[in-house]
């Protein structure tokens, strides 16, 4: 469904997720994007990422999409958690995922305050 009008993924996924169905919606998260429904929050989007992170505590893909996320909108801290979560999770990650690696090293050149 979330295919066919990219613009429900979200609110479609988010239902699936609160439904009892978390495997089925945090397999749909991580090919969605923010500019497909603009009208819903960016932190709504956020928390259900989060959510499925905490869930499915082997999984990188909830993590590092959240990442892009949270770069996204300008919380580097934030962003470089979710980053050193992932590779905790898969210490091989950037490794398979070198685009990844780059968005990474550019929230840990910012200086913490």
């Amino acid at each position: 469904a979330y295919k066919l009008n990219p613009r429900l993924g979200w609110t479609l996924a988010s239902r699936i997720l609160y439904a009892g169905f978390p495997e089925v919606a945090c397999e749909i998260y991580p090919n969605l994007h923010v500019s497909s429904s603009p009208d819903i929050p960016v932190v709504v989007l956020q928390n259900d990422l989060g959510e499925c992170a905490r869930m499915f505590p082997n999984d990188t893909k909830a993590l590092t999409r959240l990442a892009e996320l949270q770069l996204q909108s300008g919380d580097m801290a934030a962003a470089q958690r979710s980053y050193e979560e992932a590779i905790r999770r898969d210490s091989d990650y950037f490794e398979s995922h070198p685009q990844e690696r780059s968005r990474y090293d550019g929230t840990r050149a910012l200086k913490r305050p």
